[in-house]
């Protein structure tokens, strides 16, 4: 009983630091593994590289959907790209979810996202779509986008009482896209649920079928005890 338990916590131990050690490649981290974080007395890793650590807490929670708010924010331009290309390699590897909320994205941040969805300032939907049908939608809407500006910024211009007309886009969107967007979520919503009716019946069947088996294997130990 005793080696028992000693070598399922070794066990444990191993898979722990296996699971550790991949998550910290995902992180871009590995190289770093021995190294301290530091504070503001210590010296330690960088800003960028703290960020990415506190999303590896998200990974080795083995969640599903990961949620973060502003994780750009305070960021070099070049740390702000690591952290949101760590965050792709994440959702590429773990089949992961990340929602994240950012203010002002590079271009480089905003091709690495490959849904988008902008708010008023009242917190209602103006674009909920894939990233790079954008601009497409906005020029369709009579918006055309500057040269040599980042896309980003245009549309938070668009999106800003001062410079844009946020009402209009809202509308445009109530109009246009809204009822498309709720049509796929219903039929979305019908495959899951089919899915899990799916699953319930096979589930079922499998253990009707384990039931009689097991009938099956009663009998014959019985008929040979007797026998």
């Amino acid at each position: 009983m005793d080696f028992s338990f000693i070598k399922d916590r070794s066990e444990r131990k191993k898979v722990k630091k296996e699971y550790t050690d991949t998550a910290l490649e995902v992180l871009g981290l590995k190289q770093l593994a021995d190294n301290r974080v530091g504070n503001e007395s210590i010296r330690g890793i960088s800003g960028g590289e703290k960020r990415r650590l506190t999303l590896g807490l998200g990974l080795m929670s083995d969640a599903q959907v990961l949620l973060c708010d502003e994780p750009t924010t305070g960021l070099s331009a070049s740390d702000a790209c690591g952290v949101i290309r760590t965050l792709r390699r994440m959702c590429l590897q773990h089949s992961l979810t990340v929602i994240a909320v950012i203010h002002q994205p590079s271009i480089e941040v905003l091709e690495m996202f490959d849904s988008l969805v902008l708010l008023s300032c009242q917190g209602e939907c103006a674009y909920n779509g894939r990233v790079k049908d954008c601009r497409a939608y906005f020029e369709r809407m009579g918006y055309v986008f500057p040269l040599h500006r980042n896309p980003a910024d245009f549309l938070s211009d668009l999106l800003s009482p001062e410079k844009g007309d946020p009402h209009r886009l809202v509308a445009l969107y109530k109009e246009n896209v809204r009822p498309l967007v709720e049509e796929r979520a219903a039929v979305s919503l019908r495959k899951t649920k089919r899915e899990e009716e799916n699953d319930l019946r096979r589930k079922k069947k499998e253990e009707e079928i384990d039931e009689r088996e097991g009938e099956t294997g009663v009998c014959d130990n019985f008929n040979k005890t007797t026998a």
